[in-house]
């Protein structure tokens, strides 16, 4: 998917959004406009990168859920 212009939304929490790899330009604009009203719950759990090998063995296993986010 190509992008024209810079599209980066930053959010309260110091989040920023630079491109989406799934839908449209305005799939985006309409997903982050029902993001901002609250109505979006994420479920993630931070890892650190040095667990990166065990976080992808509990993905393939099935024992993630929602989103694992590595932080540095």
């Amino acid at each position: 998917m190509g992008i024209l212009g810079d599209i980066r939304i930053i959010f309260p929490g110091e989040y920023s959004v630079i491109s989406s790899v799934i839908g449209s330009r305005q799939d985006m604009k309409e997903t982050l406009k029902i993001a901002s009203m609250g109505k979006v719950k994420v479920k993630w759990t931070p890892y650190k990168l040095n667990e990166a090998s065990d976080v992808l063995l509990k993905l393939k296993q099935g024992q993630i859920i929602g989103r694992a986010v590595l932080v540095p």
